[in-house]
């Protein structure tokens, strides 16, 4: 059974947990020694054998001779513990490297299409099987077209949305594929819009977007949390915030022949020109939160928010997320 033993720190006392009573100078004190902790991440949480000292790395403490494990908790990070043996002899040094917990990538499919447009039933029947495929790590919104025909009810319902999202990409033909801004694959070749997932799903993700959103009387109301471990890597001067209200599934008889359409775009959140986050200085967790008015012809049983960062000027999308 462990005895408690009692360690004098720099700036604070604490009682830990040893085998045998500490060793003593001939005037009856406990021997300690300095004990600097260490990190390639600061302000970590610094543990010792599983006790919080209420100090955080970078930090220093007086121990008495013995044998400690240290470890350290921060949000999004992980490290190894470390065994270390406390000596009369010298003060010792401990560093322990984080690594940042991995992140799920969720691939964004922007799917361009129109409801006369004959090769766009085989691109939507592929993009529904990959998305049964991928799972959660793949989302989808459809901007309509006005072209090859001019009359898409989808288009026509929000055709300032899909405008402007088409001039952003600058878009010239239907059906048109974009992964996460930047990869175009052919639309009507399904292994090559898988293996352009599976490449897409391979970069690193550098923040987490969790997505909660209703129906509230007339309106929709969303909030969107951005969860952002490290700002390094990613340049907030120039991403923008972007929330789609889609539709998951709508029944309508087109001239192409299709009659189910999916996750079509109903509203862009808070505009067509997103939110800045020029503001995002370090990390945290950054909260945000939309609203927009439930138009009649919407079935707001089927209503879902893919809400996405995009870079305004290379058009990468750095992740995405949703309620659903």
């Amino acid at each position: 059974m462990k005895l408690l033993k009692y360690a004098a720190f720099v700036l604070l006392s604490l009682i830990y947990a040893c085998e045998t009573n500490p060793p003593t100078d001939p005037a009856g004190n406990i021997v300690t020694q300095k004990v600097v902790i260490t990190s390639n991440i600061d302000s970590a949480k610094i543990f010792i054998d599983d006790i919080f000292t209420n100090l955080y790395t970078p930090d220093s403490i007086n121990l008495a001779v013995g044998s400690y494990v240290i470890s350290l908790e921060k949000d999004n990070y992980t490290a190894s513990p470390q065994t270390i043996t406390v000596t009369e002899t010298a003060p010792l040094t401990v560093n322990i490297d984080m690594s940042i917990v991995t992140i799920q990538k969720v691939v964004l499919l922007e799917d361009f299409a129109n409801t006369s447009c004959a090769p766009c039933v085989v691109s939507n029947q592929y993009i529904e099987e990959l998305k049964g495929e991928f799972g959660d790590q793949l989302l989808s919104v459809k901007f309509p077209t006005n072209f090859p025909g001019p009359n898409d009810p989808f288009y026509l319902a929000a055709s300032s949305n899909c405008d402007f999202r088409r001039s952003f990409y600058n878009v010239l033909f239907a059906p048109t594929v974009i992964l996460d801004g930047t990869v175009k694959p052919v639309p009507t070749d399904k292994d090559d819009i898988k293996t352009n997932i599976e490449q897409q799903l391979t970069i690193a993700a550098p923040f987490e977007i969790h997505v909660a959103g209703d129906v509230v009387g007339s309106n929709y109301k969303t909030n969107i949390q951005l969860e952002i471990p490290d700002i390094s890597g990613v340049d907030y001067s120039n991403s923008v915030l972007y929330a789609a209200i889609v539709e998951t599934e709508i029944q309508y008889s087109a001239p192409n022949g299709e009659s189910e359409f999916y996750d079509v775009m109903r509203a862009v959140l808070p505009s067509n020109n997103g939110e800045s986050l020029g503001n995002i200085s370090q990390s945290g967790i950054y909260t945000f939160n939309f609203e927009q008015a439930v138009d009649g012809a919407w079935d707001t049983s089927k209503l879902k928010v893919v809400a996405f960062v995009q870079n305004s000027s290379t058009k990468q999308i750095y992740q995405a997320g949703s309620n659903h």
